[in-house]
Parts: C-alpha cells; structure tokens; sequence
C-alpha cells in the first residue's frame, strides 16, 4: 500500500477498486476467523488479553490484518464505499477485540480512519448510500455512514482493557471533534447523537451506579470507570456544542437533550456523596455549564427547550442557575 496521508480520507471510491474490496472483504473475513479459531483452539480458549506479547504468530490473522492495515492508506481509503462499510468496519471491530497488542490498538485508530472515510462518502456519492430509491430519507440512512462509529462504541459497550479503552475513546473524541463529521447531514448527526453515543454514556453511567454497591475488590475497579464515564461525559458533551446548528432544528433534538441533561442530573446526587465519584461529579457540573451557556443564547434552540432548561438547571443545580441562567434570563 501507499504512504497514509490524512488527505486520503476525501479521495472518491472507483466502481472497479469498490466492488473488488467486496471480495477482499470476504476473504479477508475468512483469515481473520480461520487465525483467530486456530488461535482459540491451540491456547484452550484464553483470551488474547491473557497471553504474553509476542506470543502468538497466526499467519493467517497476521495476513489478514496487514491487509486491513491497507485501509488506513490513501490508496485503501479511495476504495471504501458503502458496499464494503460494514464489512471492514466488521472485521477492525474483530481485530480490536481480539488480536493482541499493537494490534488492537492499531484496529482502534483504523476505525477511526474508517469512519472519516464514511464521512465523506455522503456529499460525494449519496446515491451509493440507499440501495433502493424508495428509502425515506432519515430512515435507514443515517447508519450507514456511521458504522466505524458504531463499532467503536459496541468495543466500549462491551468492556476491554484499560490501555485499550483509553484509546477508543481518544478517538471517539477527536471524531465528534472532527472537521468532517460536518459532512453529515443532520440526520446522520442526530442519529449519531441520539442512536450511538448517549445510549453509550447512559449504559456506562448505569454499570457504574450498579458497581457502587459491589464488594470492595470490584469497587476498587471503579477508578477506571469513573474516569470512562467523565470522559464519555464530554464527548457527548462536544457533540451536542460541536455541531447544536445542525442537531437543534431536528425535531426529536429537543426531547433528547433534555432526556440527556435529566441523565447528567440525574447522576449530580449521588457522584456527590463519595470523592471517588468527585472526577465524574466534576465532569458533568462543567459539560452542564458550557452547554447550558450556549443553549440559552443559542437562535436555532425553541424557546420551551430553553424554558424547561431553567427548570432543570435551577432544581439541580441552584448555583449554576444564578450565575448563567440570570445573565442570559432575558434572552427570549
């Protein structure tokens, strides 16, 4: 493969390369499973976390994933299409979980690529995103060009080491941050919002609740978590700030922002009450903060999604209402 430039993410898929990489797909499917199964039944079924660096050399996986590897040039890049989305996003997804370190730290950041690349798949070639001209537009569509995204999310949803998650969620950030998640259409960003990201923050937030009255060997895990939880706290937090012009005309954009600020609030009574809990508190008291003070001086929010926030805000959190809610109690 070529050398990766961050250019070779807006490059357009050909006819020939994309329905190639459909094939590539499949047989690089077959080797990742065929290595990852031979894998499996010689170490009796430990985890690839368990094993020591440096302690496997499946050629079939190792063949597979340098081939993966070639999507995070700027020549695999120009031959994703939505044809083969899913299918890579798949298999990095099946790296991530299961290959063993650099590599699924690797995988990580190739998703990351990856979902650029779908970004960019929309303004460029929006045909390519419904196979079939009856799809409503805001129905199915809008994740298809988000399933790098998706896929790391389910790596969070489902829990992985320490080093590992620190990484997807690095890119999780840098993604929302990103100049060409703009290229979404505000479908798609709702449908990143509302489908992927706060039912993330939501499913964290509850296990960690759930940990609190775990015995003291599993709450001594609880640091990392609560650290998990502030830090998709803020990038949920900078997606709603990053791209509020395209979500707030949404129609279901106020209904979830407010479902959104009642989960944060909800979390405010008990992170207070024990200073393991005080990163997360602090956390979400800041992202409330910085979203409250857009909001409420934000032309595309509707004014009854401003009201109801003073309600929340002054229930809530009594010092932060004073302080914003007055200075900017007049916007109407």
């Amino acid at each position: 493969g070529g050398g990766g430039g961050g250019g070779g993410v807006t490059h357009a898929g050909r006819g020939a390369g994309a329905a190639g990489w459909a094939t590539v797909c499949a047989l690089l499917q077959q080797l990742l499973e065929g290595g990852l199964g031979a894998r499996a039944g010689g170490s009796g079924g430990a985890s690839a976390s368990a094993e020591p660096e440096g302690a496997r050399t499946d050629p079939a996986s190792e063949l597979a994933f340098e081939a993966l590897s070639f999507v995070a040039t700027d020549g695999g890049c120009a031959h994703v299409s939505t044809d083969n989305l899913a299918a890579l996003s798949g298999l990095l997804l099946a790296c991530a979980r299961e290959a063993r370190m650099p590599r699924c730290v690797q995988a990580v950041g190739m998703l990351e690529k990856l979902q650029l690349r779908a970004c960019a798949l929309r303004p460029t070639a929006p045909a390519t995103l419904a196979p079939s001209s009856s799809r409503e537009p805001g129905a199915a569509a809008p994740a298809d060009a988000l399933l790098p995204l998706q896929a790391l999310c389910n790596l969070l949803r489902a829990g992985v080491g320490a080093p590992l998650e620190s990484t997807a969620l690095a890119s999780l950030l840098a993604l929302v941050c990103a100049p060409e998640l703009a290229l979404l259409t505000p479908a798609e960003l709702m449908h990143a919002l509302s489908a992927v990201l706060v039912p993330l923050f939501e499913a964290r937030i509850a296990q960690l609740h759930a940990a609190r009255a775990a015995p003291a060997p599993a709450a001594a895990a609880g640091a990392h978590a609560v650290g998990t939880c502030a830090r998709l706290c803020a990038v949920v937090s900078r997606m709603v700030l990053q791209h509020l012009h395209a979500l707030a005309p949404c129609p279901e954009f106020p209904q979830l922002f407010l479902h959104l600020v009642g989960a944060m609030t909800g979390a405010l009574g008990w992170t207070a009450a024990e200073a393991a809990l005080q990163p997360l508190h602090e956390q979400i008291t800041q992202n409330l903060r910085n979203m409250t003070a857009v909001i409420m001086t934000a032309e595309d929010v509707r004014q009854d999604v401003r009201a109801l926030l003073r309600t929340v805000i002054a229930s809530f959190l009594p010092d932060l209402h004073h302080e914003l809610i007055g200075t900017v109690g007049s916007v109407q």
